[in-house]
């Protein structure tokens, strides 16, 4: 593993990232900072997978965090809407308490690029494993938590389900699909439904000539997807796309981004869609906490707070009632504040 630093300054309580600032202290591999009370790092670390592709991850938050959350972004190779976009809103927030590791996929930003046939579920979840395992062992006595959005809660369940012995002490998904064709169905379903009701007889017309899923194509079911959000309207942040290149370091979108992510949602479309984790849930024992959003058109919230009664374990579902695919967008405070009372009981007793 190879580490790297970059700044970070404190200030009033709150971390505030400022590109070419000068370093004020330093703390073996990592930066160090102390202003009025304040303690914390920023870190990067290289973490080398099983196939040799190499990982990304930045380690942010304060130093002496209460716990760890590893957020594993959605997609899959969303780097910037779903990565970004979580960095730039609660990210913040979180990582003035917690150790915040986020974790750039194998393919997609800092992480380097590997073939198509490497881009497989299996390999993710390898990935998370080498990733959870350094962070077990450089945080022994802190609760860790993976949380995942999107597809990252695929993942995360999907590594559950592989490594049932994880070092990890909960799980928590943020508008995760379960079963993916049951979803996709559903939103179908719902779409045509309000289009048909609200006479939209263009969305209709288009919906019919596409049919139902199953598809044997991305492109079909981008195409789907974007119908069914019509049926979905959210408020969007007017700001979104400015704090998303501000956390990238851009100005404008990066090409390269686009072209990985959809190089990679082609290379794993199949497998993503035969995906189906009711089975394995059963056998899931950590705290769960599943947070939805009433207003998703690309995760049907009903459908996936039903697909999840049979885990195992102790489950907290929240709903977003004004809220689409990016709850911590559209209500960031309450977001945090319900991850915050999730992780309270996690916490040893002082």
């Amino acid at each position: 593993m190879s580490v790297t630093t970059t700044q970070v300054l404190c200030t009033g309580g709150r971390l505030t990232r400022w590109p070419g600032l000068l370093a004020l202290a330093c703390c073996g591999a990592g930066l160090l900072v102390s202003l009025g009370g304040c303690t914390t790092y920023s870190r990067t670390m290289q973490v080398e997978a099983a196939d040799g592709a190499r990982l990304h991850v930045d380690l942010r938050g304060r130093r002496d965090g209460e716990a760890v959350i590893v957020f594993l972004h959605g997609g899959p190779g969303s780097g910037l809407s779903s990565l970004f976009s979580f960095q730039a809103y609660p990210g913040p927030l979180l990582e003035e308490r917690y150790v915040m590791a986020y974790l750039q996929q194998r393919g997609i930003l800092r992480s380097s690029a590997v073939p198509d046939e490497a881009q497989t579920i299996a390999n993710h979840t390898a990935d998370v494993d080498r990733v959870v395992s350094m962070l077990r062992e450089k945080f022994p006595d802190r609760p860790l938590v993976l949380m995942g959005h999107s597809w990252g809660g695929v993942l995360a369940l999907s590594y559950a389900a592989r490594y049932p012995q994880a070092p990890v002490d909960a799980l928590m998904l943020v508008s995760t699909p379960v079963y993916m064709a049951g979803n996709e169905a559903e939103s179908y379903r719902l779409a045509l439904e309000w289009a048909t009701r609200n006479g939209r007889r263009r969305t209709q017309h288009l919906l019919e000539r596409l049919g139902p899923p199953p598809y044997d194509s991305l492109e079909k079911m981008m195409a789907q997807r974007n119908l069914t959000r019509r049926a979905f309207p959210a408020q969007q942040a007017t700001d979104m796309m400015a704090r998303m290149l501000d956390v990238g370091g851009s100005d404008v979108i990066d090409p390269a981004w686009r072209m990985a992510e959809l190089r990679i949602a082609r290379a794993m479309f199949k497998e993503l869609m035969a995906t189906d984790l009711r089975p394995d849930l059963p056998r899931m024992q950590w705290p769960l906490l599943v947070m939805v959003g009433d207003l998703d058109g690309t995760v049907m919230a009903d459908r996936a707070v039903a697909d999840l009664e049979g885990y195992g374990g102790e489950m907290n579902i929240v709903r977003f009632e004004q809220a689409d695919h990016q709850v911590y967008v559209q209500d960031t405070q309450r977001f945090v504040a319900e991850v915050e009372a999730f992780i309270e009981p996690l916490l040893p007793v002082r």
